[in-house]
């Protein structure tokens, strides 16, 4: 208890909202209002329902990390043996999208303001960023920040906490970019990513090439070795699988990735892989339309932190009962 308790003098008084009942009506989510939640669910934990007000100030109490810790039991209980495997490796697809925020003072301070519509009403949105087990449906890890942060960003930001295992990152093309690869490269990790194959050089050179799958050297261009020098990486040429998939309607979607044995790994087999990474797509459903995750019972930034952890741990509970 001390150590996830803001004041070592809190919840040490003999009150109705305990910690593990404060911590429980957080877990059950606000898919409507905090009152609601209240009223329904602690009446079967045998407690009268307390104010809103009441809740808000208690809930604070609880530090963060608390949410943080209970998640990561889940995913290192998962991480240690994966239930299903393409061909030996786990894999783990990214991607971020945006979250509507509740409009309060305290929220417009830390995540800003992004829109108004014609009757003048603010509109607040957070980025958000998951990996996710396409074969097990758990979010390996999230993160939800303000939009200053790109996806690329808390991608980054991710990728420190995780341990080199032998997975593969699925990432779309909005993570297409030199950069991304060095650093995949650099930090021994396999991948295969989609690139724009018309707004870089190396998409139109891969592209004018007459092979449908080759190996190559990338080379940065000028405005991607300035990038590489912002994100202290070296701009030295990093060795790179293209593999050039057409679809059905025609287009032809170039992936780029680790996997260099192409006697090993088909030009099927990565057209496969890559078509994988749906399930993060599917992931996000979960978690926006289905879980309601903008339903939000706080109006402070602490509380949009602590409900996107419990929303991630539920998310993943169900995962694992699943499994």
């Amino acid at each position: 208890l001390d150590r996830y308790i803001t004041k070592s003098i809190f919840f040490t008084r003999n009150r109705a909202l305990t910690f593990p009942v404060v911590v429980s009506s957080i877990l059950n989510l606000f898919k409507e209002s905090v009152e609601y939640n209240l009223s329904t669910l602690l009446p079967l934990l045998n407690i009268k329902p307390v104010t809103g007000a009441a809740f808000s100030l208690a809930r604070f109490k609880i530090d963060l990390s608390f949410f943080k810790d209970l998640n990561k039991i889940v995913v290192d209980f998962h991480q240690e043996a994966p239930s299903k495997l393409w061909k030996g490796f786990q894999l783990i697809a990214g991607d971020g999208s945006t979250v509507s925020l509740p409009a309060s003072r305290q929220i417009k301070e830390y995540f800003g303001v992004h829109s108004s519509n014609d009757d003048g009403i603010k509109n607040c949105l957070a980025q958000v960023f998951m990996l996710y087990d396409v074969y097990t449906d758990l979010v390996i890890d999230g993160r939800i920040s303000n939009m200053e942060n790109s996806e690329r960003t808390l991608l980054n930001n991710c990728l420190a906490d995780q341990p080199v295992t032998k997975a593969i990152y699925l990432l779309d093309r909005g993570f297409g970019h030199f950069h991304v690869c060095k650093r995949l490269l650099n930090q021994k990790r396999g991948f295969c990513i989609r690139i724009s194959n018309s707004c870089s050089v190396f998409g139109k050179a891969a592209m004018e090439n007459p092979l449908n799958d080759f190996i190559t050297y990338w080379k940065p261009s000028r405005k991607e070795k300035k990038t590489c020098h912002k994100h202290g990486l070296d701009n030295e040429p990093v060795k790179i699988r293209v593999s050039k998939i057409i679809l059905n309607t025609g287009e032809i979607e170039i992936l780029v990735s680790s996997l260099y044995e192409i006697n090993t790994y088909s030009l099927a087999d990565i057209k496969g892989l890559y078509k994988l990474r749906w399930g993060i797509e599917e992931g996000y459903k979960k978690l926006k339309p289905k879980m309601r995750l903008e339903q939000f019972g706080s109006r402070k930034p602490e509380g949009i932190f602590q409900e996107f952890e419990a929303h991630l741990f539920m998310m993943n509970l169900v995962g694992i009962m699943g499994n």
